[in-house]
């Protein structure tokens, strides 16, 4: 399989993503609110309360607002968790489904605890790159691949080495997505692509900002 041909796959995967997202009720508001796991929230430079998100096998952390539902390979993927119930029944499927799609195509999903606008929820995820993907050139060809329109790209210094960052939207059941991503990792053998769908392009901009300066080592 060549390099451009698994990063096509990569960003099928996270706008599989956004299009579960798509599903979820208006209200968003039905079933219990969530903090994410026991023990992992504390408070931003900016004050905000903020939950951990570790990538154990790649080294590194980031924070997300405390509210957001988490779910990750590394938790506990049953259908009786809690968390993963309400996560199921805001993104309108079951808790089964959801437990294969996260053992099979990321690593990280997490949506907003704000509720749904026109249906759409909020989402950061993280899915695994192979070598060599996390280029501008090949970035731009693949989000066209799947109907996504890219503006700004750029290279960002962070603590856990060069990153690459992407600005796009995509049309996803009837609704425009704002997508921002950052593909970085300790080394070019070693990345993966963080993904930041939202309503509006200062939305996913804001979220990814805080994503990069939360960025750290573990």
């Amino acid at each position: 399989m060549t390099t451009l041909s698994r990063l096509t796959r990569t960003l099928t995967t996270a706008t599989a993503v956004l299009a579960l997202g798509l599903t979820a009720g208006c209200g968003g508001s039905s079933g219990p609110k969530t903090d994410g796991p026991a023990g992992t929230s504390t408070t931003s430079s900016s004050g905000v309360e903020v939950q951990t998100v570790a990538l154990k096998k790649h080294g590194f952390s980031f924070q997300l607002p405390k509210g957001w539902s988490k779910i990750d390979r590394d938790g506990a993927l049953n259908a009786s968790n809690p968390v993963m119930k309400n996560m199921a029944e805001k993104l309108g499927t079951t808790p089964e489904k959801l437990i294969q799609y996260v053992e099979t195509s990321v690593e990280v999903m997490a949506v907003t605890d704000q509720g749904a606008d026109s249906g759409f929820l909020e989402n950061v995820n993280v899915v695994p790159l192979t070598p060599g993907q996390a280029t501008e050139s090949q970035m731009r060809l693949q989000i066209a691949a799947v109907g996504g329109k890219t503006s700004d790209t750029s290279t960002v210094d962070t603590p856990i080495g060069k990153g690459v960052t992407i600005t796009y939207t995509l049309a996803t059941g009837g609704t425009v997505v704002a997508g921002k991503a950052l593909a970085v990792g300790a080394s070019s053998d070693d990345q993966v692509l963080i993904t930041v769908s939202a309503h509006t392009a200062s939305a996913a901009g804001d979220q990814l900002e805080a994503i990069l300066a939360s960025l750290a080592k573990i």
